[in-house]
């Protein structure tokens, strides 16, 4: 005699190995439709053998348990097994964290502290001199690269720019954002360059 416990836990960028409990007779990772969810159907990882079940962060997931005993949440402890899909747990990004952290001299005691290594970081990576860990510095004279027409845009374009095939507005940056889920409209410019025609729009889901 078992009883049937579904999870509904949520997701941080993980492959998830396994899930330990003392009375699991069957489990049942539901791959397929977590990875549809997720939008993980199309890895490798997921589609050989018996497939593995990756998630997405910040997003819920469900996987199924038989237990060989009614589950008591007062009593029993359900623990997932997982390993991290993240860079920050990569040895390189590991090591250059912690030059950046001993060049600065923090001691064990206040690398801890947000604050701390914010500023240490801050400090190492806009450094006004050869001290820092980025070589040059960010005041230098740029002429060679191409001047600035006085306009600045970072971020998604204007609307109308992308509706209306507005491509030639004068910012600093000569292409224009995207957002996901947005239109996709192909425009066609005339020889004279003055006239813009809508050739397609598709609309993403």
């Amino acid at each position: 005699m078992f009883s049937s416990f579904s999870c509904v836990l949520l997701a941080i960028s993980f492959t998830l190995n396994s899930v330990k409990c003392n009375s699991i007779v069957k489990y049942y990772p539901h791959i397929q439709a977590n990875a549809e969810n997720h939008n993980t159907r199309k890895y490798q990882t997921i589609n050989e053998g018996s497939g593995q079940l990756v998630l997405r962060r910040g997003q819920v997931f469900i996987v199924e348990l038989d237990l060989s005993k009614p589950f008591d949440a007062n009593t029993d402890d359900v623990m997932v097994v997982a390993s991290p899909i993240n860079p920050l747990f990569e040895h390189k990004t590991f090591m250059a964290v912690l030059y950046i952290i001993e060049k600065y001299g923090l001691s064990p005691i206040t690398r801890s502290d947000p604050v701390m290594l914010s500023r240490a970081f801050s400090s190492l990576v806009n450094s006004n001199d050869n001290l820092g860990v980025l070589v040059g510095r960010w005041d230098g004279k740029y002429e060679s690269h191409e001047a600035s027409n006085g306009l600045y845009r970072c971020g998604p374009c204007p609307r109308n720019a992308a509706k209306y095939g507005k491509m030639f507005i004068e910012y600093d940056a000569p292409f224009l954002y995207s957002e996901v889920n947005a239109d996709v409209i192909n425009w066609m410019q005339d020889a004279s360059g003055l006239n813009m025609t809508k050739t397609s729009r598709n609309k993403l889901t």
